[in-house]
């Protein structure tokens, strides 16, 4: 899976409304080994300074605390987190070295479009924009366009698509929808679309829009604080490094969630949350069938299944009915994140896939 997408949330900020005024562009059709960066005169608006200066940490310079600082606005470090910011810049890095496509800068609005080409030959839209008044960044946004690719296929292509997925599981589901303007899902491919699968990390999107309708309802806020709890801390991810009683703001938590898919950051906001508001929120996404996602683990739940308990504890847990469940999930021994690091050496296949994961439908 390319790296990049598991980031696009992070550096996606409001404020990066598509420029339309062209000011300098280039078209090279070249692969993304003929692609490069094009020379930049010697002296640079304020928007192609900061253009130049984020493709290249794009392209390997180091980034740091204090080269956000000269870049970013103090809000958008804020909002989104300085060691965030640094660990999804050189994420994306990974996939370069990237070229330029095409540019467009509005200096009128301080605001630039670029499409870029990795390393692969895969296609970017990358948006940037500069704090009115300011040289400084407020927002930026990439994410994978492949639609911009001169070569890229039509939807006709999708059969020879579903073909090779078939060949490649024994189930596999898919849907490709567009948005329309009332904000509903208009399918325009689908294949087995309704079939419930395994969503793995996935169902945090379902954790994330809780948060999102407690902040809405007034219940909760973006900025309110939030202590790391031992208990809490799950494998992976890099919560686990901070200290206990280290003090993060919900939307850190949620930052580390999606940006990073940090599972400590996802049980303490489902602890937070509760299960009650969790599911809810699967009802009001329209879920095909929430109920069989309950009860709704945490990734510590998981790991306690699939990593520490024996089989005939397993074995109950899948006889059980919810309650059941739940109740043999909170009488469990204490959660030991050293013990279960030390089984998932072992863990080579996937284990329980089809009875102890968050399910969901394509649809």
């Amino acid at each position: 899976m390319n790296r990049l997408a598991v980031f696009l949330v992070t550096i996606s900020i409001a404020g990066c409304a598509p420029v339309s005024t062209t000011e300098r562009q280039t078209s090279p059709q070249e692969t993304a080994d003929s692609v490069q960066v094009e020379e930049v005169p010697a002296e640079l608006s304020p928007v192609e300074e900061k253009l130049s200066w984020l493709l290249g940490v794009f392209n390997g310079d180091a980034v740091d605390t204090n080269s956000l600082e000269q870049h970013l606005t103090a809000e958008f470090i804020s909002l989104v987190g300085t060691d965030v910011l640094v660990d999804t810049l050189v994420n994306v890095s990974y996939e370069g070295p990237f070229g330029v496509a095409e540019l467009q800068i509005d200096e009128a609005t301080s605001g630039a479009s670029a499409v870029l080409v990795d390393a692969s030959g895969n296609y970017y839209l990358l948006l940037l924009a500069l704090e009115p008044g300011s040289s400084l960044v407020s927002g930026m946004r990439i994410q994978l366009a492949p639609e911009l690719d001169p070569a890229y296929e039509s939807l006709e292509a999708f059969p020879e698509v579903i073909e090779a997925l078939e060949g490649m599981a024994s189930e596999t589901s898919f849907l490709i929808a567009e948005v329309s303007e009332s904000g509903a899902c208009v399918p325009l491919i689908e294949h087995r679309a309704d079939q419930s699968l395994a969503v793995g990390s996935a169902f945090k999107l379902y954790v994330l829009y809780a948060l999102e309708q407690a902040v809405e309802e007034g219940e909760m806020s973006w900025s309110d604080p939030l202590s790391l709890r031992a208990d809490l801390m799950s494998l992976g991810g890099t919560l686990p490094e901070m200290s206990p009683g280290t003090v993060l703001t919900l939307n850190e938590l949620a930052l580390h969630m999606i940006s990073t898919s940090d599972n400590s950051a996802t049980d303490h906001l489902i602890e937070h949350l509760g299960e009650e508001r969790v599911l809810n929120a699967l009802i009001d996404s329209n879920h095909h069938d929430p109920h069989e996602n309950w009860p709704f683990l945490s990734t510590i739940d998981m790991f306690t299944i699939k990593l520490l308990m024996t089989e005939e504890e397993v074995l109950q847990y899948l006889e059980g009915d919810s309650q059941f469940r739940s109740e043999q999930l909170d009488g469990f021994q204490p959660w030991n994140p050293e013990e279960a690091l030390v089984r998932a050496v072992e863990w080579e296949r996937p284990r329980l896939i089809e009875e102890v994961e968050w399910f969901a439908t394509a649809r």
